[in-house]
């Protein structure tokens, strides 16, 4: 795949994501650091300590509720954040071509929280967790993909 230069890279999964700038041009792609950021989200048996609620069915019958996963609540929140940061990135005037590489899970919380406008400029997805991949891999990986 070919690049435009100034386009945006956005790398992330559900607690780290990492914002590219392409210095390059065509296939020469120059992935340059813009910003980074990370949360530390603990394991859902860290957070709660409370065992699941349970319920009076009709009679004298018991039903569990399941166990809320704090963790996957907490990776949501964090891509609607990155949705909210890529929107005002994205300003009328200011937008940019963008290539977003994701895992599956953190892909879909981004393109549920994504405004139309802000979809617009997605010229490619790529699924994979590459957060923890150096720039020079995602240049390859980015080159190898399809257009």
């Amino acid at each position: 795949m070919r690049l435009e230069n100034g386009t945006l890279v956005v790398v992330a999964d559900g607690e780290k994501y990492m914002l590219l700038e392409n210095a390059g041009e065509g296939l020469r792609i120059d992935l340059r650091v813009r910003d980074v950021e990370e949360t530390d989200i603990p394991p859902t048996r860290e957070q709660g300590a409370d065992r699941p609620g349970r319920t009076m069915a009709s009679g004298d019958r018991r039903a569990s509720m399941g166990q809320t996963d704090w963790k996957a609540l907490g990776k949501a929140a964090f891509a609607r954040d990155l949705a909210r940061h890529l929107e005002k990135l994205q300003r009328p005037g200011r937008a940019r071509p963008m290539v977003v590489l994701a895992d599956p899970r953190t892909m879909g919380e981004l393109r549920r929280d994504m405004g139309e406008g802000l979809r617009r400029h997605v010229v490619a997805e790529i699924l994979g967790d590459y957060v923890h991949h150096t720039t020079a891999d995602i240049e390859k990986t980015i080159r190898d993909a399809e257009p």
